[in-house]
């Protein structure tokens, strides 16, 4: 049977396999050898036991009234467990300074406790001039961080405070 599908991305097979009509996916057969007739057959998941995986790691769908989902597991998500609370005292106006993350850091905000603008960036010698903006009374979040490395977080605010940090390793 001939590949017609060759050259086209994930999206496009699907939709090409797929029947809405009958809500599943379409396959075919090739009966009586070569250049032999093509017989249809429709595959759900209700009524036959087709599994999909690698042989060991199978992949399971959940029915939500009429539809159904394959159920998909995201690898490298972190999980976060332990939170530590850092408090740095910015006394020196519109200078930079700096954060250092705890090794394998997975999520975490900053604020600043006071009245200033904070300009916060991860590059040394940025926070003047290539940074986000950060009010006051508002936060600034990541999550779901995944680094190679180490992760350092450089600040400057007009005014004095306090920067609150709060990482979850």
């Amino acid at each position: 049977m001939p590949n017609n599908l060759k050259g086209y991305d994930g999206f496009q097979v699907l939709r090409s396999v797929f029947d809405v009509d009958q809500n599943c996916l379409r396959v075919c057969i090739v009966s009586g050898g070569s250049g032999g007739p093509s017989t249809e057959v429709i595959i759900d998941h209700t009524n036959d036991s087709i599994r999909l995986g690698d042989g060991t790691n199978l992949i399971t769908a959940t029915v939500d009234g009429s539809k159904v989902g394959l159920d998909v597991n995201i690898l490298n998500t972190p999980t976060v467990t332990t939170p530590i609370i850092t408090n740095i005292t910015y006394g020196t106006i519109n200078s930079e300074q700096s954060h250092l993350f705890n090794t394998n850091t997975k999520r975490f905000l900053v604020r600043f406790r006071g009245s200033a603008k904070m300009n916060i960036s991860f590059t040394s010698g940025q926070t003047g001039s290539n940074y986000i903006t950060l009010h006051s009374g508002n936060i600034y979040t990541e999550n779901d961080i995944i680094t190679g490395g180490t992760l350092r977080l450089y600040f400057q605010a007009n005014n004095t405070g306090t920067v609150e940090i709060l990482e979850w390793t």
